[in-house]
């Protein structure tokens, strides 16, 4: 019975103490409104208050019915509701990323204010074992590290809210059962069909072959999930103490951290202990990849001062005298410091200290250049290394197109008339071998898409915010 299961997840996995209240978040899906059902079963039992929140990110037409659906339902159960409506495309617009982290940071933002108007500190999520599965599995295809593979945890805390998922246990065919059997009123969200979102690609064409290789994959996967949340909270503890030790000053907004330490511990513990400095600064690590974590590995390997790497947020790693400074700021102002920052492709990367955001699809067959100077196209058969964007470096070269040979890219960008204050925001594209493309001035020539290119890179620049023309 459904109820058991999550009652049974709720004691076992120690998520509720029983008296206090829970806000429960209720998009008006299958998932979140049988969550709802439940917890309502539950609350005498229990001895907790429930109120909603529900919140409209204006994302879709129909956005606006469904909000008006959660809160009638929720009035009509004489529960407390918290609904407000932000209109993410328009946020997106202004401070650029994906739609799906600009909803999240909104969505979470919204959870925090209705959970303090509310008076709880507890947050019920509806996510169940098949997203908890999918998530590991797009981690997995994204390269993450031990964190991202542990997948999504059944409890977290950040700062004073404590969220948690009573379903994640339970699979959606076991939730979508239960709402028909109990005549559970929800909406359907028909984005959960567009196979352009990697999420719906793998619930809907990798999940059901996975499944001809084992039936139970979402439970067995779920196993993995908690056998690698106990490795990675093991070595969380063990990475707050390193942390501890190597930490040579703190502000709210740097870290001063000796190297050596870093340098000398365990791979697997270095990378862990350099995510922990980014919490401790940003509260999260939202938007902190592994190739963030190898360029600041890379930084205190090669132990050049001077060196540095910018870092999502408007943070910045520098590496100095044996010391690892990670700050919040603007860079310093005796001129730009040197910026590589990893590109993924598929996602945007924006980099604050060169000015420009980036863009990344992988497109089959071979895509000539569009003749559009903020656009590259390129042959990833060709690359070796996986792909930054950096300011120029003394001696860069590239090879431009048809010209026959290599040409410093100083010259390139005095060709260009590019004045020199701007020279160093000029964003370059390269991979292990240097320079593809000098954006907006030059493509490298040995990188160029030819008939015989079975895959085109599409690289798009974009300023981040309008500037004279350099």
């Amino acid at each position: 019975m459904l109820r058991d299961r999550v009652e049974r997840t709720l004691r076992e996995r120690a998520m509720l103490q029983g008296h206090e209240p829970v806000l429960v978040a209720v998009s008006g899906g299958v998932d979140s409104m049988t969550l709802l059902h439940v917890l309502r079963e539950l609350a005498d039992d229990w001895n907790f208050q429930l109120s909603v929140a529900h919140l409209d990110h204006m994302m879709r037409p129909e956005s606006a019915d469904d909000a008006q659906f959660v809160v009638d339902h929720a009035r009509s159960q004489d529960l407390p509701v918290f609904q407000e409506a932000v209109n993410v495309p328009a946020h997106i617009d202004r401070e650029g990323g994906s739609p799906e982290a600009g909803a999240r940071e909104i969505r979470y933002r919204f959870l925090r204010d209705a959970a303090h108007k509310a008076g709880t500190s507890v947050i019920a999520l509806g996510h169940t074992l098949d997203d908890r599965v999918e998530t590991l599995l797009i981690n997995l295809l994204r390269g993450s590290g031990i964190g991202g593979l542990a997948g999504m945890p059944p409890t977290r805390t950040n700062c004073d809210l404590h969220y948690i998922r009573p379903l994640i246990d339970v699979s959606r065919g076991e939730i979508e059962a239960y709402a028909k059997n109990r005549h559970v009123p929800y909406r359907e969200d028909p984005s959960n069909l567009d196979l352009r979102y990697e999420r719906n690609r793998i619930r809907q064409e990798l999940m059901p072959l996975l499944e001809t290789f084992n039936p139970s994959v979402r439970e067995t996967m779920g196993r993995a999930s908690d056998a690698l949340l106990d490795v990675r909270d093991y070595l969380q503890r063990q990475a707050e103490r390193l942390l501890d030790d190597a930490l040579v000053h703190a502000t709210e907004d740097s870290l001063r951290i000796a190297a050596p330490p870093i340098r000398q511990a365990h791979r697997a513990l270095g990378r862990q202990t350099l995510r922990q400095a980014i919490v401790r600064l940003k509260a999260d690590i939202d938007g902190i990849t592994a190739r963030h974590i190898e360029a600041l590995v890379d930084l205190i390997a090669q132990a050049r001062s001077g060196r540095s790497v910018a870092l999502p947020d408007g943070l910045r790693a520098r590496y100095q005298s044996e010391q690892l400074h990670i700050e919040r700021g603007p860079p310093n102002a005796d001129g730009v410091a040197s910026v590589s920052v990893p590109l993924d492709p598929g996602a945007t990367t924006s980099v604050p200290d060169l000015g420009w955001r980036f863009s990344i699809e992988e497109m089959p067959g071979a895509h000539p250049d569009p003749s559009d100077r903020l656009e590259a196209r390129l042959d990833p058969s060709t690359m070796v290394g996986p792909l930054t964007v950096r300011n120029r470096r003394p001696g860069d070269r590239i090879d431009p197109l048809g010209l026959g040979g290599t040409k410093k890219v100083q010259d390139i960008l005095i060709d260009a008339k590019v004045p020199r204050q701007h020279r160093d925001t000029v964003p370059l594209i390269c991979d292990d071998r240097g320079p593809l493309w000098v954006a907006g001035h030059c493509l490298s020539e040995r990188a160029k898409v030819t008939p015989s290119t079975r895959r085109t890179l599409r690289i798009r620049a974009e300023r981040l915010q309008p500037q004279g023309e350099r």
